[in-house]
């Protein structure tokens, strides 16, 4: 298998000119996948473009007439479709107008994961991921751009993008390296039937924030995401409320249970702001919220949340994380 090959002449379909500014190379391995559709997984380093590529990319296939289209948000820390701790799913029905942003795309699909970071819920992630790539073969989706977290050090990295590409059996890998970082995990994937792999470079317009940075633009995401929020009460006797795999959620002094009844959540210790996602008896994420209380008797949570029907809310997933009403992490794991 060879990287996309160098077309002299472009695909006048695809309709990308503005992708000159870019690089050649992002053009072929989209006009790559215009050619042959399919599920293409984007991987990379943190700031190397990956968000950018598949927007660009999203904007020409679905102008070219690759419709219905999926953008699958799998970066949980850098969120730019549904609330950091999720992996989101957005279709493109039409094609992409004049100002195409992914941030103004409608959340379609949400899986909470618990936690702004793949490690200690990897696992979680994987799943996520992959139901949600299911769900858009299920609509139609011709295509499905799946974006990633920036996690590819050897070890972890390397395991968990391995993973990801035995579970979604991508058509098109598409890397984007600094240095050669993903040529371990090139190597050992490259041979894979049906995987057409395209090299990228990154644009020099790519610019590698400070862990700061990073941190505000997730409190951002946050903020935006619980901005006019409510309170909902939320009834214990129908939930099924399970603890966190890792994190803030295992909770010290709690009993050693998957499941908490209302009582033992209570008397855990929990302290408010714990990021929960409320999900439906299928474990689809309804919406995600913010821990303000448990009533003294264990039969009602609290919870701040934009959603305003909890009627289809059946099961209460504890996250790994604690946000102040500001959208700010909390550094304590209390």
């Amino acid at each position: 298998m060879t990287d996309g090959p160098a077309m002299s002449d472009r695909d006048p379909d695809v309709g990308c000119d503005e992708l000159v500014r870019v690089g050649a190379d992002w053009e072929r391995a989209i006009e790559a996948i215009h050619t042959a559709p399919g599920a293409v997984l984007v991987l990379g380093s943190p700031d190397c473009g990956k968000t950018t590529w598949v927007g660009e990319a999203a904007r020409c296939l679905s102008r070219a007439g690759v419709l219905p289209l999926a953008i699958l948000d799998a970066d949980i820390g850098q969120s730019v479709i549904g609330p950091p701790a999720s992996v989101a799913l957005a279709l493109l029905r039409e094609p992409a107008g004049e100002g195409f942003s992914l941030r103004a795309l409608p959340t379609e699909g949400l899986i909470f994961v618990g936690a702004v970071s793949p490690v200690g819920h990897l696992l979680q992630l994987l799943v996520a991921t992959a139901r949600l790539a299911e769900r858009a073969k299920r609509v139609g989706a011709r295509t499905v751009l799946v974006d990633t977290t920036g996690l590819v050090t050897p070890g972890i990295g390397f395991q968990l993008k391995l993973r990801k590409i035995e579970l979604l059996e991508p058509s098109h890998l598409v890397a984007l390296q600094r240095g050669g970082e993903l040529e371990a995990l090139l190597s050992v994937v490259c041979g894979r039937p049906g995987l057409r792999l395209h090299r990228l470079a990154v644009t020099p317009k790519a610019r590698v924030r400070t862990p700061a940075e990073r941190a505000a633009y997730r409190e951002s995401r946050f903020a935006d995401y619980f901005k006019g929020a409510g309170r909902l009460s939320l009834p214990t006797e129908r939930l099924r409320i399970l603890r966190a795999p890792s994190g803030g959620g295992r909770l010290v002094g709690a009993p050693d249970v998957d499941v908490f009844t209302g009582a033992e959540l209570r008397d855990s210790g929990i302290a408010p702001g714990l990021l929960l996602g409320l999900n439906t008896a299928a474990d689809e994420t309804v919406g995600l919220g913010l821990l303000e209380e448990i009533g003294a008797d264990g039969r009602e949570l609290r919870v701040r949340t934009p959603v305003t029907d909890a009627s289809a809310v059946r099961l209460v997933q504890l996250g790994s994380a604690r946000l102040q009403p500001s959208g700010e992490e909390r550094r304590s794991s209390g």
